[in-house]
């Protein structure tokens, strides 16, 4: 299941609902701003060998499946670099961020998703596309819940978070799920406004002098995150609700990999570790292919007029760089020479 990765690629969309929720759960204690959860990859390695191996072979299957910087090179025209996000404040993750600087200087032209992700400014944005899609709602989240059993694990899940169920429950399942999703030290760590991963990118840029350029709008992203059949976000939410520590425990399994430069596991650790019905898995990847390859095709068309004006540094969710319909490929198509860097010993070398 590609819930994580779809969280990193829209920016922001937690912000919304945990703004209006409690300031902590029931307890009267703070969320922690450290992360607890564990590896369930490695887990699976040391104690479920056949499902460790079922996460290799789908990986195998992915074309460019490893690495998160990659350089975008053309006969004539000055190199470009594509860079995968995580949207997360953790300090490994940060780190890759701060290692992007030497990849930055000269660039004369930053592209990220959304063009700016952090100030006021962007969260009273964020926040007043959430009130009004939330106002237009028809399907609530509550309404899709039919056994008292899991209504009564979802509202334990949501006291736990510091969130009145009743009021959540009205939410539409995409936006409850996606809340769900980010754990409480991460959501801890955006009302302290502590950077995530893409944020840091624009301030390296920004003060290297880039022109910061978005490649999307936000209702572009909310269309596509909204595009989730309910069902199956309501379905996720119950699934969640049953695991304990499951948005804990996904991080930690995708900061892993995202800091080991496993992207390709970013997609078949959820999907293979997730208890889902067989169908479930597949709605998913069919939303998963409308979420993630239909916004490369147009990412990928409104970056290059911007390539052919001068060399840009592209920063965008990871997931959007691998496979058959990644950014990485897409570019080979169009006849660019796309080649990994290697960032893993910190040297640049390619």
């Amino acid at each position: 299941m590609m819930r994580v990765p779809v969280a990193a690629a829209v920016l922001l969309v937690p912000v919304f609902l945990s703004g209006a929720s409690a300031a902590a759960p029931d307890s009267g204690q703070a969320p922690p701003l450290q992360c607890g959860g564990k590896n369930l990859v490695d887990e699976a390695q040391r104690t479920n060998p056949g499902v460790y191996q079922t996460i290799l072979d789908k990986t195998n299957a992915i074309p460019n499946a490893e690495g998160l910087l990659w350089k975008v090179e053309k006969r004539g025209e000055a190199p470009s670099y594509l860079f995968g996000t995580m949207h997360s404040s953790d300090a490994r993750a940060i780190a890759i961020a701060q290692s992007m600087a030497q990849y930055l200087k000269g660039i004369p032209t930053l592209v990220t998703e959304l063009g700016g992700t952090g100030g006021p400014e962007s969260m009273a944005a964020v926040k007043a596309k959430m009130a009004e899609r939330v106002a237009a709602n028809r399907v609530e989240t509550a309404a899709l819940i039919d056994s008292p059993q899991d209504r009564a694990l979802v509202g334990d899940l949501l006291k736990g978070r510091g969130v009145e169920p009743a009021s959540a429950l009205r939410m539409p399942p995409w936006l409850l799920m996606s809340f769900l999703e980010e754990p409480p030290c991460e959501i801890a760590r955006e009302r302290l406004e502590l950077p995530a991963v893409d944020q840091v990118i624009e301030e390296i840029g920004t003060r290297l002098g880039a022109r910061l350029v978005g490649l999307e709008t936000l209702d572009e992203q909310l269309d596509a995150l909204q595009s989730i059949d309910p069902k199956l976000a309501a379905r996720m939410i119950i699934v969640e609700a049953k695991q304990k520590n499951f948005a804990d425990d996904m991080l930690a399994t995708m900061l892993a990999l995202y800091t080991e430069q496993r992207v390709g596991e970013l997609f078949a650790a959820p999907e293979t570790l997730i208890d889902l019905a067989p169908q479930d898995i597949e709605a998913d990847r069919v939303y998963t292919s409308g979420f993630i390859e239909k916004r490369n095709v147009a990412m990928e068309q409104r970056i290059r007029p911007l390539m052919a004006a001068g060399p840009v540094f592209i920063a965008v969710g990871a997931m959007h760089l691998i496979g058959a319909g990644g950014l990485v490929e897409l570019f080979r198509r169009e006849g660019f020479t796309v080649t990994r860097v290697d960032t893993s010993a910190g040297t640049g070398a390619d």
